[in-house]
């Protein structure tokens, strides 16, 4: 043993003899006590699962057709003013510009094909949303063209 360990024969528990094994059974006992214990948890878990199924409220999300409209002409105003920004800055080519401008044609249609397939309570934003989608349109027809070489 000392060998293997490195423990010595003096290093036993000195209450060694002192040791009660009066019930041999106590692990087997235990394990089973917890394993009942267990099935009775797991058992009132699932009659609680039942019991939520049942209660659980249902939220149904509401969401305001125009908030999407707004926020998509939003971010299109935001491309053709980054576009503008960059046609204005000499340091950019046109090939540095044109999947911007690929990007704008194609976020415009989008957003016409949304207004298109779905009904917006507000006329304002549809005023401008395809205000916004023709200055998009216009903006690919002329780089296209060449007007700006």
């Amino acid at each position: 043993m000392d060998k293997i360990s490195g423990i010595s024969q003096g290093t036993l528990i000195s209450n060694h003899s002192k040791i009660n094994r009066q019930d041999s059974n106590l692990f087997q006992n235990t394990l089973k006590a917890m394993l009942e214990t267990d099935e009775i948890q797991k058992a009132s878990a699932r009659k609680a699962d039942a019991a939520s199924e049942i209660i659980a409220p249902s939220y149904v999300k509401i969401e305001d057709p125009s908030a999407n409209a707004l926020n998509e002409t939003n971010t299109l105003l935001d491309l053709l003013e980054t576009y503008s920004k960059e046609m204005e800055n000499p340091e950019k080519s046109l090939k540095d510009i044109e999947p911007l401008i690929i990007s704008i044609k194609n976020h415009a249609t989008r957003l016409m094909k949304e207004f298109d397939e779905t009904m917006h309570p507000d006329a304002n934003l549809r005023k401008i949303a395809e205000q916004c989608a023709l200055a998009a349109n216009v903006e690919y027809i002329k780089f296209q063209r060449g007007d700006y070489i």
